[in-house]
């Protein structure tokens, strides 16, 4: 701050966080947010919503003066997609839709993804959410030849934009926008997307507490063998936490087996690997198996604890420094440490 201009919201955030005395993980810890989003509200590389802004005042005891610097600090705002003009035609004239609309909606999803990882999912959802309809409206009206290609690029777009509600906690927005997906992966007859759909709302179970859908989910996303091995392994992982949740080490050990084979099918041959699963690695792979001992630790089965501190610290010791930095890292993060101060 200089020459008496008002401080931002990061600065008085950061200054009331050290008045109070407290860390950047103590008070993440609090709302909860990562400590990655805190930092970026700190240095005023992201605003947060308004509802954790109030929540930061309330928590930091600042009585309404947190808030009304969040209330006057000027909205950064986020970069487009690209050919955000093209899109704009498109959304005039949706019977206009040609190959390169849909190059210009799959790269735009590309770019949403990316900045997710950096920004997180609060900040980019509206304007996923905003491209959503006019990619609805276009595979409302697609027909003939074109349409098979409209409906892959529409079900990719439904799969981040229920990711998001997900991640977001709005579970009625996530779950009409992956049973759209499912729809759509029907019609379009794609193993990988209907088994991405699956998932997906196996997934969306799990954060639910859901556990028996949670397995059942999973199961059905592996049924159809012609899908890409990596989503094959992504579901297998995914069904042997719902085991390990409910305390079931002898399946779970056997569905982790399982999806460490299908990963090294995907990694000799990269060619199928799916876009929404870019961030697809073995590492990631281990951190799930780390995960899932923690859960069967957690349910009381002897010997898993230490073990799930060494394969989480294992799974983020192999991660590239990108992926490391993203958003949805920081969770697994806490998840090793909670593990390492209980078995400490």
């Amino acid at each position: 701050m200089s020459d008496g201009a008002p401080e931002s919201f990061g600065e008085t955030l950061r200054r009331l966080r050290e008045e109070a005395e407290l860390s950047q993980p103590r008070l993440a810890e609090k709302v909860p947010i990562s400590q990655a989003s805190l930092s970026r509200y700190e240095n005023g590389k992201q605003i947060p919503a308004r509802s954790v802004a109030a929540g930061l005042d309330e928590l930091l005891g600042a009585d309404g003066h947190l808030l009304a610097a969040f209330d006057a600090t000027p909205r950064v705002r986020l970069p487009e997609g690209p050919d955000g003009g093209r899109l704009g035609y498109v959304a005039s004239r949706p019977g206009a839709v040609d190959r390169t609309c849909l190059d210009t909606l799959a790269g735009t999803l590309a770019h949403w993804r990316r900045l997710d990882d950096s920004l997180g999912a609060e900040a980019v959802l509206p304007s996923v959410m905003t491209t959503l309809a006019l990619v609805e409206h276009i595979v409302r009206d697609a027909r003939g030849g074109i349409r098979p290609a409209v409906l892959d690029v529409g079900a990719q777009w439904l799969q981040f934009a229920g990711w998001l509600s997900t991640t977001t906690k709005r579970h009625d927005k996530a779950r009409a926008v992956q049973d759209r997906m499912l729809e759509w992966a029907m019609e379009l007859g794609s193993p990988d997307l209907v088994a991405s759909a699956l998932s997906t709302k196996g997934h969306h179970a799990w954060t639910l507490g859901a556990y028996g859908p949670m397995v059942g989910l999973s199961e059905a996303a592996r049924r159809d063998r012609r899908a890409s091995p990596a989503i094959l392994a992504t579901a297998a992982q995914q069904q042997a936490r719902g085991h390990s949740l409910l305390g079931q080490a002898d399946a779970a050990e056997r569905l982790l087996d399982r999806a460490d084979d299908l990963a090294v099918a995907a990694a000799q041959r990269p060619d199928l690997l799916p876009p929404w699963l870019y961030f697809h690695s073995t590492d990631l792979l281990v951190l799930q198996r780390g995960l899932a001992y923690k859960y069967l630790a957690e349910n009381g089965v002897p010997g898993y604890r230490r073990k799930a501190v060494e394969t989480l610290n294992a799974g983020l010791n192999g991660l590239d420094r990108r992926t490391r930095a993203s958003e949805w890292i920081s969770w697994y993060v806490r998840q090793r440490d909670e593990t390492a101060h209980v078995a400490n």
